[in-house]
């Protein structure tokens, strides 16, 4: 099974977003197992449907102002245009200027909603 991201359809949603709808929740802030791990955080206090496992598509400021699909891995990564290794892989930039669109950066994990995600026999 793979996962395909539609990439189209969660650029148009993402767009019709604002900075508040990310703090109302309307997007779900993820966590990364490998953070819950290493800074041994509160387990009790994060909802399973919030972690983000290896191989788990999420949106996240990678380059910079930006908004990228990534996708988790154990292995470092170097990103495109900084070149700073980060234990993830490169997917697509869905936002350029997350300042101009959404008023403000966007710092942190987001889970992808799981409407743009489909499993897919290969």
């Amino acid at each position: 099974m793979k996962l395909q991201i539609d990439y189209e359809s969660l650029q148009w949603y993402l767009e019709t977003l604002k900075h508040e709808d990310f703090k109302n929740g309307l997007i779900e802030r993820g966590h990364a197992i490998d953070d819950i791990e290493q800074f041994k955080m509160d387990k009790s206090k994060i909802k399973l449907s919030s972690v983000i496992f290896q191989g788990d598509p999420f949106l996240v400021d990678v380059v910079g102002n930006d908004l990228s699909v990534v996708f988790l891995t154990k292995r470092k990564y170097r990103m495109p245009l900084t070149g700073i290794a980060k234990k993830c892989k490169f997917g697509r930039t869905i936002i350029y200027d997350c300042n101009r669109t959404f008023g403000s950066p966007l710092n942190g994990y987001w889970k992808i909603p799981d409407q743009f995600l489909k499993w897919v026999r290969e």
